[in-house]
């Protein structure tokens, strides 16, 4: 094959090889191949049209047809790029379909950023009914920032959603799957310990790897309602040896960590709330709380308007308990002077175990409601 620089070309090219290379760049690298298999943009063909590389299509695009009435008209089948998932990665999101296998364990799944996946359509099937799959995104999808698909779901998952730029959006969804509380009137504050995490007060930093501290734990219910320690010594670590059904949950040590949360109502009424926890130790202060609201003039938390959740004890002292729901209620509490992991009304009991997911209501859930939100922690959790 010889090299020739040719200029206004208007002529036929015929090879003896079997091959015309094109070398734009005289640099002796193939820019483009013409061959008997077909045309080749970045790569040597394999098909008739085959391009490595990003490909720019203005106008319509026919194949297999006369020009179509679309952009894209395809007379004949056409073939998606597919992953087969069988663990937590990121490996997926090069593909358009993604079949995720949960017969080992439980998997979830990050959506990639929207604003830089403008019109990207992913499709997620499920194809076990054991364990659990969830789809989790910092843009949201829709109005929820994580949807989940149980063990045992009998039509088997599917889902598919679309990037706008702004949000995802899901175009079609087949599950079995319990109730997002954010489409609740009344949840005020939400956390859970497995997303909005961060380790600096700017939330420039995420805490995402196990050990990292945790500076913010950033509220999901949309009204801003962070939860925020006061100094670096009070930040909980996120801890893989106390997971919850494959999920990282926030460790206090017992001594001094703790988050504030804002106030949310100071007036008394309906409030309700609801903490998902674990203890795996028994060392620590007694009366130990897991939440805690102080109404500011009243001797204890649990006095007056206030109101607290302590874990497990036997007369006070730490005792060792799995992970479980634990709720408090009332129609005269004040919502105010809020913390997780501590005594509200002082510096003390402080919580030695695992916080994973905390919810606080200023109203009271219907009955069917209530049902509703213990299902879909039930699920979450794997309780």
């Amino acid at each position: 094959m010889y090299l020739f620089l040719i200029t206004n070309l208007k002529a036929d090219l015929k090879s003896n090889t079997g091959s015309i290379n094109f070398d734009v760049n005289s640099d002796q690298q193939k820019e483009m191949v013409l061959n008997s298999v077909g045309l080749g943009i970045g790569t040597t063909p394999s098909a008739n049209l085959h391009v490595v590389g990003n490909a720019i299509i203005q106008n319509k695009l026919s194949i297999g047809a006369t020009l179509g009435s679309s952009n894209l008209h395809v007379e004949g089948t056409v073939g998606l790029s597919s992953y087969l998932v069988t663990s937590v990665t990121t490996d997926w999101q090069d593909h358009s379909i993604v079949l995720v296998d949960t017969s080992s364990d439980n998997i979830i799944l990050n959506l990639p950023a929207v604003v830089s996946n403008v019109g990207r359509v992913y499709q997620f099937k499920k194809i076990s009914t054991l364990n659990q799959f969830s789809i989790q995104s910092s843009d949201n999808i829709d109005t929820m920032s994580e949807i989940m698909f149980s063990a045992n779901t009998s039509t088997l998952a599917y889902l598919q959603v679309i990037s706008d730029g702004t949000t995802w959006h899901a175009l079609d969804m087949v599950a079995e799957t319990a109730l997002n509380p954010s489409i609740l009137t009344g949840l005020k504050a939400w956390y859970k310990s497995d997303m909005g995490t961060w380790q600096d007060a700017s939330k420039t930093l995420a805490a995402s790897a196990v050990n990292d501290p945790v500076y913010v734990w950033e509220d999901q219910s949309g009204h801003g309602n962070d939860a925020v320690v006061a100094a670096d010594a009070n930040r909980p670590l996120l801890s893989s040896a106390n997971q919850i059904y494959g999920r990282l949950t926030l460790q206090l040590d017992g001594v001094d960590d703790y988050f504030n949360v804002p106030d949310i109502r100071g007036s008394a009424g309906d409030q309700y709330a609801y903490v998902v926890s674990q203890r795996k130790y028994v060392t620590g202060s007694t009366w130990q709380r897991l939440i805690s609201s102080w109404d500011g003039v009243s001797g204890d938390d649990y006095l007056g308007s206030g109101w607290s959740i302590l874990g497990d004890h036997s007369t006070g002292t730490a005792i060792v308990y799995s992970p479980k729901i634990s709720t408090v209620t009332g129609t005269d509490h004040t919502i105010i002077n809020i913390r997780l992991g501590s005594n509200a009304s002082a510096n003390n009991q402080f919580l030695h175990g695992n916080l994973a997911e905390v919810l606080i209501f200023d109203t009271i859930p219907t009955s069917e409601e209530d049902a509703q939100i213990l299902e879909y922690l039930t699920l979450r959790w794997g309780l």
